[in-house]
């Protein structure tokens, strides 16, 4: 299972996707890949598009904080069916996204 909450980024028109997703999960594996670093682990940390990332000024090791909790980034990752698709991954243990229910 992948929760999902879209969240405001300042400066863009759109969206961005968090995801609460495991990356060996059974409905899971084919829609995620790592890039680069590896994936979160812990309620602090986040793994993010490589377009994204671009997008927003951020790299490996830099802070996200768009949903007010900041996370070290340890992953750029993709979802190689959709390689255009940007999302921020946290792990399924991840606190609570935003307002709009755990993600």
């Amino acid at each position: 299972m992948v929760g999902h909450t879209p969240l405001r980024a300042p400066g863009l028109a759109r969206t961005v996707d968090y995801r609460a997703q495991p990356p060996h999960g059974a409905y899971t594996e084919h829609l995620l890949a790592l890039h680069r670093g590896r994936y979160p682990s812990g309620p602090n940390e986040a793994a993010l598009t490589d377009g994204l990332a671009r997008l927003l000024g951020l790299r490996l090791d830099g802070a996200l904080t768009l949903d007010g909790h900041a996370r070290t980034i340890v992953g750029i990752a993709e979802n190689p069916s959709d390689l255009a698709d940007d999302f921020v991954v946290v792990a399924p243990s991840a606190p609570p996204i935003g307002r709009s229910g755990r993600c």
